[in-house]
């Protein structure tokens, strides 16, 4: 018998007794057997229909009345300490629902959880102060939301934009960006807990390291670039670029090369991260980001006019006429100091001057390409 089929006449053979007194009586004693604590995978499984279940008994009420129900059954049964197993009974309940709908169920999911309060306590104070309560804040919110499979991946977009907007200041939501998908460490008592420091202070030059860093962080930007037809729950390209450079101030300045890297781990975020540098004149300073994206680039082996051409090209023409002459200016200026710079320099070092000028040369198609369209 399948385990779906069990579970509807399990529900069907108790209802004219217990159900009648309590209709979440039965899941729980059944959620409660000593096998399924055992066994996380069972009782994620069995959550997961459940949330099919219920979403089916609750068809014809209303939205907030399903809300209700759903949430009800979590109070009866909360002492089940699965948040990924209830991430996918809450998912399973949702699915298909139009956003509006989801985010009034998420902030119950918040309320009833109380992950509401970890997180005015965690945000309220200052990063790493309590850093097992930032662990914990992220574990949960990505079992609850996040480590779900989709075919839609509009879905993750709308759940990192809906968390976030739980929070009213850019400051707040980039702490909460970085609590969710910011760099772990492990400590000498083998404790996780979220590596503030690492993007600050170092420059690391293993592309491995690189992606192990900053994966997550660049999947979650580029997941909230997918939320532009999600009406109230979209990120205009100023709002994700103050964002962007929120985070990458959180806890202070990261170093040049670890923001170039996030970028050329997911390329297409470079225009976000050049939309307010360059809408506000900082033609000089977008240059040197897009150097430093191209010296990682290179230095990985990768073909860097065939990565960032589409990218760089769309940067381009969002601009007035004037303003691509100045930054292709600073384009070539910047590429020329460096370059000067490393041939000046005493003692000069013969291997990174020549690094340097291949990777220069590397873009000369899409300077090209960039002059053509002045």
């Amino acid at each position: 018998m399948r385990v779906e089929d069990f579970l509807i006449e399990t529900i069907a053979y108790m209802g004219d007794d217990v159900i009648e007194m309590d209709p979440f009586y039965s899941w729980g004693q059944f959620l409660k057997l000593k096998y399924l604590s055992e066994y996380c995978f069972v009782a994620e499984l069995l959550l997961y229909l459940l949330g099919m279940l219920l979403k089916a008994s609750t068809i014809v009420m209303d939205p907030q009345s399903r809300r209700s129900f759903l949430i009800s059954f979590y109070c009866k049964n909360e002492n089940i300490a699965n948040w990924f197993g209830w991430g996918r009974c809450f998912m399973a309940f949702c699915e298909k629902w139009d956003f509006r709908e989801c985010e009034p169920l998420m902030r119950m999911i918040l309320y009833s959880t109380e992950s509401d309060l970890l997180l005015s306590k965690v945000l309220s104070e200052k990063v790493g102060k309590y850093p097992l309560l930032e662990i914990e804040v992220r574990q949960r919110l990505q079992s609850l939301f996040l480590d779900h499979t989709t075919k839609d991946e509009r879905d993750y977009g709308f759940w990192i934009s809906a968390i976030l907007r739980t929070q009213e200041t850019t400051e707040l939501q980039g702490k909460l960006f970085m609590i969710m998908f910011g760099p772990i460490k492990i400590t000498l008592s083998r404790i996780e807990t979220i590596d503030w420091e690492v993007l600050c202070n170092e420059t690391i030059n293993v592309q491995h390291i690189y992606t192990k860093l900053l994966g997550s962080i660049a999947r979650g930007i580029h997941h909230m670039m997918t939320t532009l037809n999600l009406g109230c729950y979209a990120w205009t390209d100023n709002q994700l670029s103050l964002l962007m450079e929120e985070i990458t101030m959180v806890p202070n300045r990261w170093a040049l090369h670890n923001f170039a890297a996030l970028l050329a781990l997911h390329p297409q975020i470079i225009y976000i991260a050049l939309f307010t540098r360059l809408s506000e004149g900082r033609m000089d300073e977008a240059a040197h980001v897009f150097h430093a994206v191209k010296t990682i680039l290179h230095r990985w082996g990768v073909f860097v006019s065939g990565a960032v051409s589409d990218v760089m090209l769309k940067t381009f023409r969002s601009m007035s006429e004037i303003n691509r002459r100045l930054f292709l200016s600073s384009l070539l200026k910047i590429e020329s100091y460096q370059l000067s710079g490393l041939l000046l320099n005493t003692p000069f070092n013969v291997e990174t001057f020549h690094t340097e000028l291949s990777s220069a040369r590397s873009i000369s198609a899409l300077m090209i390409l960039l002059a053509k369209n002045v």
